[in-house]
């Protein structure tokens, strides 16, 4: 499996940092990141155990967390509370894939899918989830 199909996109990396820094939220530490300077990122993977040995000209450059899968995972709560006309549920985490390859996550219960995302990659789909509920304050 390739690197960049295991760690969040750098548009989505972007959004979840920027809406956990609004919220006054820790923006937590990953395994690998998205390095930039100057404002402009770039589209390469920085393998973290790495950078620590790296010499200080990387050092400048920003890091922004390329989550991997399994971060994502531990930031996604196992349940929330969602309103359905009107009637609170409790919706439960879901992840799987379906017959045509995707990736579905979800919140739902025995009744109702309430919250779902569909993507080519599990990390995409988990991600989606994230700035959908930071977004929505669930």
């Amino acid at each position: 499996m390739k690197l960049q199909d295991q760690v969040l996109s750098l548009e989505l990396s972007k959004q979840i940092n920027t809406l956990l820094k609004e919220k006054g939220m820790e923006v937590r530490e990953s395994l690998f990141a998205y390095y930039g300077n100057g404002g402009v990122w770039h589209d390469s993977i920085v393998d973290m155990s790495m950078y620590k040995d790296a010499d200080d000209s990387f050092r400048e450059h920003k890091l922004l967390p390329a989550y991997t899968c399994s971060e994502l995972g531990g930031m996604l709560p196992n349940s929330i509370q969602y309103q359905i006309n009107d009637e609170p549920f409790e919706l439960w985490f879901d992840t799987r894939k379906n017959n045509s390859g995707n990736w579905m996550v979800s919140y739902d219960d025995d009744e109702s899918e309430a919250v779902v995302f569909h993507e080519d990659t599990e990390v995409e789909a988990r991600g989606r989830m994230l700035v959908y509920l930071l977004s929505n304050n669930l």
